[in-house]
């Protein structure tokens, strides 16, 4: 009860602060998604749907830059061809929600077999077409809100404040113990994380993979001796994070950024990569144990000897157990793909189309959606559907990697940097899971995106008008 009372008293001055400085609210707004999946933090108020403490400040936060749209001078200057994608990525989210309601027969059929709860029309509403707008918003509030270096520097700290709350989380939870041979190592993660902070393990390993890289890129906009004397402890405390989370798509995630990163900025630095490597391999086994499985006879998955492939079991490895069972579900998601390519079938096709109840009644694999996000978006929204989002990714990816490599400015570096960072980690880890619809985890993604695109504008802006005026000189 006292920490409710806590809770509702810093919300409720939040709520009030946003029409002071909105901004700042926004920033605390970002903060919170740390806390949001906590069991903990209230979903709901007075039992009305989407009443959330979240929602609450964000509204208030959406009110409060309204109110200051005039006096602060804002406006939408995202370029055109951005705004073109964004609106269109907006539309097929939308398009899929619709699709998804109008057909529901697959859902309520896979709910019985698979023995779930089928959510309401407003609970889906809510689910499918609310939230994953909602979560673009700070980003959105962000790029429109950080106009001056003092904002920047706030928005920047935020969401590498984000990242570091939730790697202290992790570190709280999972025994550190664990990092030298615990047994069950995943699945104890799997548990805890879940029932202590709300989110998915995998999920966790694939934000810190990028945070971490993140918080690097940043460290070049440093200038107290403070701050920059801080930075290593804030990468310890994310790598650990990441450690103990067990998740082998964020291993590979976050060597595969490192490596990303080091080649387009710092190539001097690759040298060290073996180095580290080992240094890794040494002093923490599990993780060396985790990327191993399916690699020797003795972390087999038991349930590999069900399927009848050749190709599961080689010989040298065991891929069922590699991918973590995925390898079953994607040849039967491949196969109803090419049955409708170009528009796909809407959302949660996985599931209203048959394949989830294929696989859970045929080989008793449990898979309610791909695990591959490029495949999802595909099933979902098509191949003119998976275009259009990976041509707006894209429009990012070079932004971004645009930024890291600026040679004048240490703030389009860090903001370059960090949304490069995060956005690979999205894009590696989407083989093997996740998912390009906006949802908690990618909150973070998002806000670096509105800020890169904030200083990539600014940066444009400065730069067109000192040669219109060295021109006119």
């Amino acid at each position: 009860m006292v920490r409710l009372t806590i809770l509702f008293s810093m919300i409720a001055f939040i709520c009030a602060y946003a029409f002071r400085d909105w901004y700042k609210s926004l920033c605390a707004l970002i903060l919170m998604m740390a806390f949001i999946e906590n069991p903990e933090m209230p979903k709901g108020l007075l039992g009305i749907q989407g009443l959330s403490v979240w929602n609450m400040v964000l509204l208030c936060v959406c009110i409060g830059c309204a109110m200051k749209w005039k006096e602060e001078g804002l406006k939408w200057d995202m370029p055109q061809k951005i705004t073109v994608l964004l609106s269109l990525f907006i539309a097929l989210i939308v398009i899929a929600y619709v699709r998804f309601i109008v057909d529901l027969d697959g859902m309520r059929e896979y709910s019985v077999i698979a023995n779930k709860s089928f959510d309401s029309i407003l609970g889906h509403t809510s689910n499918h077409l609310i939230n994953p707008l909602k979560w673009l918003a700070p980003a959105a509030l962000l790029f429109i809100g950080c106009r001056s270096e003092e904002r920047f520097r706030l928005g920047l700290y935020t969401l590498l404040g984000m990242y570091v709350l939730l790697a202290l989380q992790i570190i709280r939870w999972m025994p550190i113990g664990d990092l030298v041979g615990g047994e069950d190592f995943a699945e104890r993660a799997l548990r805890v994380l879940a029932k202590e902070m709300g989110y998915h393990r995998v999920d966790l390993s694939m934000i810190l993979g990028g945070a971490f890289w993140a918080i690097v890129a940043a460290r070049t906009y440093l200038q107290s001796i403070l701050a920059k004397m801080m930075v290593p402890g804030l990468l310890a405390i994310t790598f650990l994070g990441q450690a103990l989370t067990g998740g082998r798509a964020g291993y590979v995630t976050w060597a595969g950024v490192g490596f990303a990163m080091a080649w387009l900025k710092w190539r001097r630095y690759l040298i060290l990569a073996p180095i580290a490597a080992i240094l890794m391999i040494g002093f923490v086994p599990a993780i060396k144990d985790r990327m191993m499985q399916g690699f020797d006879e003795d972390s087999v998955d038991t349930r590999s000897h069900n399927v009848e492939a050749e190709w599961i079991d080689d010989g040298d490895y065991d891929f069922y157990t590699v991918t973590a069972g995925r390898v079953i579900a994607w040849p039967f998601v491949v196969e109803k793909i090419v049955q409708r390519p170009i528009i796909g079938y809407g959302r949660r096709a996985m599931q209203r189309e048959g394949v989830a109840t294929r696989l859970l009644t045929e080989l008793g694999e449990s898979f309610p959606h791909p695990h591959n996000a490029y495949l999802q978006w595909t099933f979902d929204n098509g191949i003119i559907g998976l275009i259009i989002v990976m041509t707006m990714f894209i429009h990012f990816g070079i932004y971004a990697m645009r930024l890291l490599r600026d040679k004048e400015s240490a703030e389009a570096v860090a903001a370059g940097g960090a949304c490069f960072a995060l956005m690979l980690a999205l894009a590696i880890a989407a083989i093997g899971s996740q998912t390009f619809y906006p949802r908690e985890g990618t909150v973070g993604m998002w806000c670096a995106i509105g800020l890169m695109m904030r200083v990539h504008v600014s940066l444009n802006n400065k730069r067109a008008a000192a040669g219109k005026s060295l021109k006119n000189g």
